[in-house]
């Protein structure tokens, strides 16, 4: 078995759980804010966005964010 395939199974193993294991740093989130602040529009992607906790927080502190978000492993997309 392939390394990709390993990781795609590691994540489908650990899915459910992943969100309560795992922590949220608001830090790099207050970081890209500051960094954009002026902006008027800010269309971006995370590829590889696994529940989403960094998304929900970028949605939380930028209002005039439109983010695409995607991930390989469909069980991490809830």
């Amino acid at each position: 078995m392939n390394i990709q395939q390993n990781m795609y199974n590691h994540f489908l193993d650990v899915a459910d759980s992943y969100n309560d294991i795992r922590t949220t740093d608001l830090k790099p989130i207050l970081h890209i804010k500051e960094k954009i602040e002026g902006m008027k529009e800010i269309k971006a992607a995370d590829i590889g966005c696994g529940g989403g906790r960094y998304d929900l927080l970028l949605f939380q502190h930028i209002d005039n964010i439109h983010l695409t978000c995607t991930d390989i492993n469909k069980a991490m997309v809830y």
